[in-house]
């Protein structure tokens, strides 16, 4: 099937993605879906392959596509809206890790540390640091959330979808560099300092419906320390082990 639902209005997407799934089950014929639409990726798709000019990025169900992208161009690709992302230096302090851009100083937990071995090597250095908008959320509502989890932010803009709200803000630091698979294919190296001038970059967190947070207001949006994604900045791959 290649686009299959690429002429339907959004209603009818909806009901026939369902409508496949159930038929594609019944018959249990194997079956290739080509799409530019993550969300029939996500929600058809048993297997999910990424690709980007004619280059296989990762292969995997949708939820292992969508926890453990392999590179900055899957990271932004699955997911919506699309993960944020921005350079940030590592610095070790005190017998903890910090990722540092803006005024931003967020704490790794350990159990971070322990899954990401590979970050050891990248402390005093830049890399590209991930988080997704579902993963961050006003401390307010939270509670007590420590400094340490937070990032100071003034809403610049809000969307309301009814059960949910994008709240928009921006941070001064330098911006990832553009997805290029690429340079995903290339070795794996520890990035040098990079001379990127500093600016603002876009940030979504993804909140409840019912936050009041207004446009123009400050506040602090808490980031979930758990899920952090962290990718080289020269060959753009994921950062593990």
């Amino acid at each position: 099937m290649d686009e299959p639902l690429s002429n339907l209005d959004a209603k009818l997407r909806v009901q026939m993605r369902a409508e496949i799934s159930e038929i594609q089950h019944r018959l249990g014929t194997t079956t290739m879906y080509v799409t530019h639409d993550q969300v029939e990726a996500m929600t058809i798709g048993h297997l999910v392959a990424v690709m980007s000019r004619g280059k296989l990025q990762q292969v995997g169900t949708p939820q292992e596509v969508y926890d453990a992208p392999a590179n900055l161009f899957v990271a932004t690709f699955i997911g919506s809206p699309a993960m944020n992302l921005v350079e940030a230096t590592l610095r070790a302090t005190d017998g903890a890790v910090w990722a540092d851009f803006a005024d931003a100083h967020l704490r790794l937990p350990p159990t971070v540390l322990a899954a990401h071995p590979g970050l050891t090597r990248y402390v005093g250095h830049e890399l590209v640091l991930g988080l997704r908008p579902e993963d961050m959320q006003d401390a307010a509502p939270a509670g007590d959330v420590p400094a340490d989890q937070c990032i100071h932010a003034a809403v610049e803009h809000r969307e309301m979808l009814g059960g949910e709200v994008y709240l928009h803000f921006s941070v001064a630091a330098r911006a990832a560099p553009s997805p290029d698979a690429e340079a995903a294919q290339a070795a794996e190296t520890v990035p040098s300092k990079a001379p990127a001038t500093a600016g603002r970059v876009p940030f979504v967190a993804r909140v409840s419906g019912r936050n009041p947070a207004a446009i123009g207001d400050k506040i602090d949006i808490a980031v979930d320390g758990i899920n952090m994604y962290f990718f080289d900045l020269g060959t753009q791959r994921v950062i593990a082990g």
